[in-house]
């Protein structure tokens, strides 16, 4: 706590807290995603999440183009997400909450507890743009963000001031949160623990958070989303659509973000059907 305290009394903070607040000396826009419900007056936190699993040959693309662009998977996996965002809610201007441990005095290494501090990302994934150049802006706004992690999230928010919406969380309603987990596999020692999956998962802080998790040469992709305003298939949907601009782009990373579609070819088809047909649409309008 003395440590903490002395912190906040630092050269180092004031630092931090410059970068954050020019960060967002500019309004941040609401990102309107199409939602299947209107938004309430309060937040339940209900949700639902759906898991789809990326096998060795995705991770291995993945793996090939963080190395030749110097990002971290979670920088890739980021600058997909800021571009399915853009395309649902036509924003140029996308922010996203992550989290870190909050560990970085070595002291704190082996204690137990929680000091994970929320980091907002600020990104503009601007349609001309090329996936390629925009993965390499992403990498250095978060390198910069990251190098000012300790400043409090809620020093932030109080900072900036301005009304606040108890329908919404401060600054952003989507987030990104990246995972490693190891079995734990000595059988020498006791205990050993694994990972339960079998609980019901009813809960959603967020409008949207992804969650991407290393399990040995794989790569889990996890979709949490607010009940409270989508429904199950658009949930689905959602990660679908995530997942079609995660592979196109490992494919070809040198596309115009204006290029990637989220939809396949086959529902491509059966929305131009149906609009030909005069037929309504189930998808809420937004630009495919």
């Amino acid at each position: 706590a003395v440590w903490q305290q002395s912190y906040v009394k630092s050269e180092a903070y004031a630092k931090s807290e410059a970068y954050w607040l020019e960060q967002f000396k500019n309004e941040v826009p609401l990102i309107e995603l199409p939602t299947d419900f209107p938004r309430s007056g309060s937040q339940t936190f209900v949700g639902q999440k759906f898991d789809y699993m990326l096998t060795n040959d995705f991770c291995a693309k993945l793996d090939k183009w963080c190395r030749e662009t110097g990002a971290t998977p979670f920088m890739f996996l980021l600058a997909v997400f800021n571009v399915l965002l853009a395309k649902y809610s036509g924003l140029e201007d996308i922010t996203i909450g992550t989290t870190v441990a909050g560990r970085n005095n070595p002291d704190m290494e082996k204690i137990m507890g929680v000091f994970i501090n929320t980091l907002a990302l600020r990104n503009a994934p601007a349609e001309e743009k090329t996936f390629y150049e925009f993965l390499l802006e992403v990498k250095e706004n978060t390198l910069q963000a990251f190098e000012h992690q300790m400043y409090p999230f809620e020093d932030l928010v109080e900072k900036l001031g301005g009304e606040r919406d108890v329908s919404r969380n401060p600054l952003f309603d989507t987030m990104l949160v990246l995972h490693n987990h190891r079995e734990y596999m000595d059988e020498t020692l006791e205990p050993r623990f694994y990972s339960y999956e079998g609980l019901n998962h009813n809960i959603s802080k967020f409008d949207l958070t992804l969650v991407a998790t290393h399990y040995e040469e794989n790569l889990l992709i996890t979709l949490e989303y607010s009940s409270q305003l989508f429904k199950r298939e658009t949930g689905e949907e959602i990660l679908k659509h995530y997942i079609k601009i995660l592979k196109d782009v490992l494919q070809d990373p040198h596309q115009k973000i204006r290029s990637l579609s989220i939809v396949s070819e086959h529902e491509r088809e059966e929305l131009l059907s149906r609009i030909s047909l005069k037929q309504p649409l189930s998808s809420s309008g937004f630009d495919l």
